[in-house]
């Protein structure tokens, strides 16, 4: 509704490539982050390199991982009260 009929797909494309990029792209890594903060015993080997996590703290993980959620969905709450808001039918 907010652009002219020609430059629909135009429109659509664009709102994909942000939505892509703003959606698929940092959730997945937000994610991995929490997970490996609720880590509380790491497998490291002769190397001394850190491998794969043996025990998770699921109390600590449940937090961040609610927290990541929760605060996403405050952010989309306020840029939908702001579209609302701002928004001038042409």
């Amino acid at each position: 509704r907010c652009v002219p009929d020609k430059q629909r797909s135009f429109a659509l494309g664009v709102q994909s490539v942000f939505l892509r990029l703003l959606g698929t792209i940092p959730g997945p890594i937000l994610f991995g982050v929490a997970i490996d903060k609720s880590c509380t015993l790491w497998d490291i080997n002769e190397c001394k390199t850190k491998g794969a996590c043996w025990v998770y703290d699921n109390e600590r993980m449940a937090y961040l991982l609610m927290g990541i959620s929760a605060a996403c969905k405050i952010i989309t709450i306020i840029f939908v009260v702001m579209a609302v808001c701002l928004y001038k039918p042409p």
